[in-house]
């Protein structure tokens, strides 16, 4: 990217942008939804005491989400030597999250906590991408990461559904073992329909599997 920026390409620069953009939450999409349903039995692995902390676990996640969305367009920004940009975006989460963890841990203790962390980085995804956006003149894949969001959904459904059928049927009582039963199925049901559904994400599979794999694909 720094080559491309220096060479005066801002149309390759966009497209790195995009495909980063792309694939950002590729993993954490899925695990906010996974980690909404299946937390407090995550919890529950490490003791009672942290069944209190789901709602945390939740808005925790979502955070990183968003993080790893903004931590693209910092990157991007380092990338094509304006590290100043990238500085005062980071100044701004630091600030925000400062004053928002004042404020909100007053009032909401360990969760005000977790909410001004995720409103610290949801603002200065903000102002990353309005800051990147008069530089670079990139276009944010809705479409790729709404698909993300509908396989997740789906395995939302699959997770959710297999949580009921144990609980209410089954009571195989060993929760480690039904979490990791559950995970794993989640993340079938992800792949699987994400490779169903997205041509990009299809042909990004194919193009790093080995040879000897992709003729069927």
């Amino acid at each position: 990217m720094s080559k491309l920026s220096e060479d005066k390409n801002s149309e390759a620069v966009a497209n790195l942008v995009d495909s980063a953009l792309s694939y950002a939450g590729l993993i954490l999409i899925p695990g906010l939804i996974g980690g909404t349903i299946l937390g407090n039995r995550i919890l529950r692995i490490y003791g009672p005491d942290f069944e209190q902390a789901t709602a945390v676990l939740s808005i925790l996640i979502s955070a990183c989400l968003l993080q790893a969305y903004q931590a693209q367009l910092t990157n991007t920004l380092n990338a094509i030597n304006r590290p100043e940009l990238s500085f005062r975006i980071n100044a701004v989460f630091i600030v925000a999250n400062v004053i928002l963890n004042v404020v909100l841990i007053y009032f909401h203790g360990w969760v005000g906590a977790a909410v001004a962390t995720a409103l610290s980085v949801a603002i200065s995804l903000i102002v990353g991408y309005v800051t990147l956006s008069s530089i670079v003149q990139f276009s944010v894949p809705f479409g790729e990461i709404g698909r993300q969001w509908l396989a997740s959904g789906l395995m939302g459904i699959v997770v959710y559904t297999g949580l009921r059928i144990e609980s209410t049927y089954l009571h195989i009582g060993h929760n480690l073992a039904i979490v990791l039963a559950l995970v794993i199925l989640g993340a079938g049901v992800y792949f699987f329909a994400l490779l169903t559904i997205s041509t990009r994400f299809r042909a990004t599979v194919v193009d790093n599997l080995p040879a000897r794999f992709t003729p069927s694909l």
